[in-house]
């Protein structure tokens, strides 16, 4: 019995860390990309911190598999946490959690290959880490049992909001020309 609560207290938190690690990760990159936090930080600590975030976030999505895989009390296959639709618990609520799993996976694999694909198809698959992330709040929202606990409302509506600022931001322009200089946007 004590085993199976650690399990389950495993599924959540690492669920949970994942989730925020990600959101932290997609909020960097904005910043990144915007020079939003320009005037607090170096460019370069907050890319290497994005992408830091990025990888730790897809440890703790292995974790969060790893604890489901454990788990006694609702047993998953190697295809229900693989496979879309193959789970017979909420099957799309775990169906989001799968997709997210791996265009994140797609997301940091490709970073690690864009000298050799080209920036213009790293970018393209870049952006798919905005969907990532969007699935991973999916999943949190229909599937996670702690979603209703006030801080975990507050982590995924913080999230939403900063994401969705930077966002708009992003899409506004971000930073006027002027104020680049020479350098240019990235």
């Amino acid at each position: 019995m004590a085993f199976d609560l650690l399990i389950w207290e495993g599924i959540r938190a690492a669920g949970l860390l994942a989730y925020a690690l990600l959101s932290l990760g997609v909020v960097l990159g904005l910043a990144t990309r915007t020079r939003a936090f320009d005037a607090l930080l170096r460019r370069g600590w907050i890319n290497e911190l994005h992408q830091s975030l990025s990888v730790a976030s897809l440890a703790a999505v292995a974790g969060h598999v790893a604890f489901i895989l454990l788990n006694t009390h609702e047993p998953f296959s190697l295809s229900a946490v693989f496979v879309p639709y193959a789970s017979a618990w909420q099957p799309l609520a775990v169906t989001l959690g799968v997709a997210g799993m791996y265009l994140t996976t797609l997301v940091v694999v490709s970073s690690w290959l864009r000298s050799h694909i080209g920036q213009k198809v790293w970018r393209a698959i870049h952006y798919a880490g905005f969907a990532a992330w969007g699935l991973a709040l999916g999943h949190g929202l229909t599937a996670g049992s702690d979603t209703q606990a006030t801080w975990v409302m507050w982590l995924y509506a913080s999230s939403a909001v900063a994401v969705g600022l930077l966002l708009a931001y992003r899409m506004l322009g971000g930073v006027p020309e002027k104020q680049l200089g020479a350098r240019g946007v990235s």
